[in-house]
C-alpha cells in the first residue's frame, strides 16, 4: 500500500541517516564501507531469508622476527587475567537444568521490560500470548548476542594478524577463543532451551558487522569491535543477568560478562596510547565513526524484527519512537550506552567540556550526560 511503501522509505532514512547526513567530511574506505553494508542490510535485505554469510576480509599479517616481549606493558596485567579466567562450558554450567520460557513462576524475562509493554495491542493479548510475547523477545535477544558473537570470532581473528603490536596480538588471539567459547554457549542454549523460534539478524548489526569485517583499518574494526559491540555485550549481559528468573541463563551470562570486561579493558587499553599519538584531523574522523557505531548499536534495540512478526501494524514511524521512550530503552541508556560514551571519553574521543558535532549526536541520543565522570580511569 502507499502507507506501507511510506513508511519503508522512512525507515530507510532513519536508518540511513549516519551516511546521509553530509558533514563535509573527505571520503574514506571506512565509510564507503558502511554506506555499502548500510545499503546491503537497510535496504536490500541481506542476511534475511538466508542461512549462513560470506565475506572476503582483507587483513594485514604481521610476524615478529625480533622476538618481541612485552612490547605494550600495559596489556601485561589483561593477557595474564586471559591466561587464567578460562572456563569450560560442559564444567562450568548445569546444562540438565530444564527451562520453560513459558513458566510465569520462574519468569525467563520481566514483562515490564518489554517496549511494547503498556500499548493498547500488547494489552488486548491473552496472559498466555503475553508470555509467548517475553519468551520470543528473550530468544531474539539471544540471536542478535550468537550472532554479534560470531562477528567478534571474526574480528577478534582478523586483529590477532593485523594489528601492529605482539602483545595487543597475543590478547587478540586469546579472546578469539573466549568468543568461539560464547558461540558455542549461545548456540546451544538456542538449539537445546528454545528451540521453537528463530530470528534473523538485525540489520543494525548486519551493517556494523560486515563494515568491521570488511574494514581494512585495524583501528576501526578495534573502535566498534572493542569499545561498541563489546561494551554493549558486556553492559546486555550484566542486565538481562540482573532481571532473569532462569538460572541457566543467569550462570551462563555471569560467566561471559567475565570475558567481555576483559575485552573492553583490552580495547580502553590499546586505543588510550594509539589515538593519543595521532592528529587532530584523525582523532576527529575515528570520534566521527565512534558515533556512527553508537546509532547503528542504538538502534539495534529498535527490534524491527519483533516488529514485523507481533505488531506489523504498528507503522516503523510510531514503532521507533515508542521502543526509544520505552523503560527498556531508558534502562539501556544507563546502564549499556552509558558505559560505552564513558570508554571513548577514556579513549580520547569524545570530550563533555568542549561539545562538538559527536558530543551533540550522543547528546540527542539520551547518553551524553550519564557517563559516570569517576569511571573515566583506567
Amino acid at each position: 500500500s502507499a502507507a506501507e511503501a511510506r513508511d519503508r522509505l522512512w525507515y530507510a532514512q532513519h536508518m540511513l541517516k549516519p551516511v546521509l547526513s553530509g558533514r563535509g567530511r573527505a571520503p574514506t574506505a571506512v565509510y564507503g564501507m558502511l554506506a555499502r553494508a548500510t545499503l546491503n542490510h537497510g535496504v536490500l535485505g541481506v542476511g534475511q531469508g538466508v542461512s549462513a554469510l560470506t565475506y572476503k576480509m582483507p587483513t594485514d599479517v604481521h610476524l615478529d622476527l625480533a622476538v618481541t616481549r612485552g612490547d605494550f606493558p600495559g596489556l601485561d596485567t589483561v593477557y595474564k587475567k586471559a591466561e587464567t579466567a578460562q572456563w569450560v562450558p560442559d564444567l562450568a554450567l548445569d546444562w540438565p537444568t530444564d527451562v520453560d520460557p513459558m513458566n510465569t513462576e520462574r519468569p525467563i524475562f520481566p514483562a515490564y521490560m518489554l517496549p511494547v509493554y503498556g500499548h493498547p495491542l500488547y494489552n488486548r493479548m491473552t496472559p498466555r500470548q503475553q508470555q509467548q510475547l517475553i519468551a520470543d523477545f528473550t530468544s531474539w535477544s539471544l540471536h542478535q548476542f550468537y550472532f554479534g558473537e560470531q562477528g567478534a570470532r571474526a574480528v577478534a581473528a582478523k586483529l590477532a594478524l593485523a594489528v601492529p603490536s605482539e602483545s595487543a596480538r597475543q590478547m587478540a588471539a586469546t579472546q578469539v577463543f573466549d568468543e568461539a567459547r560464547h558461540v558455542d554457549v549461545f548456540g546451544r542454549y538456542l538449539r537445546e532451551k528454545l528451540p521453537d523460534s528463530h530470528f534473523e539478524m538485525d540489520p543494525n548489526l548486519g551493517i556494523l558487522l560486515e563494515t568491521l569485517v570488511m574494514s581494512g583499518d585495524w583501528a576501526a574494526a578495534f573502535l566498534g569491535m572493542q569499545i561498541m559491540i563489546e561494551g554493549l555485550a558486556h553492559g546486555s549481559f550484566r542486565t538481562i543477568a540482573g532481571l532473569t528468573q532462569e538460572p541457566l541463563l543467569k550462570s551462563m551470562l555471569e560467566f561471559v560478562i567475565i570475558d567481555e570486561a576483559r575485552h573492553v579493558a583490552f580495547g580502553k587499553v590499546m586505543l588510550k596510547r594509539y589515538f593519543a599519538a595521532l592528529t587532530e584531523a584523525e582523532r576527529k574522523f575515528y570520534s566521527e565513526l565512534a558515533a556512527e557505531f553508537v546509532w547503528l548499536m542504538y538502534n539495534r534495540f529498535m527490534g524491527e524484527n519483533l516488529r514485523q512478526r507481533f505488531f506489523p501494524s504498528i507503522r516503523r514511524r510510531e514503532w521507533v519512537p515508542m521502543v526509544q521512550q520505552s523503560q527498556l530503552m531508558e534502562h539501556y541508556r544507563r546502564e549499556v550506552f552509558s558505559g560505552i560514551v564513558t570508554s571513548l571519553v577514556t579513549i580520547g574521543l569524545v570530550d563533555r567540556a568542549n561539545k562538538g558535532q559527536v558530543e551533540r549526536r550522543l547528546e540527542e541520543m539520551g547518553i551524553l550526560d550519564l557517563v559516570d565522570r569517576k569511571s573515566t580511569r583506567l
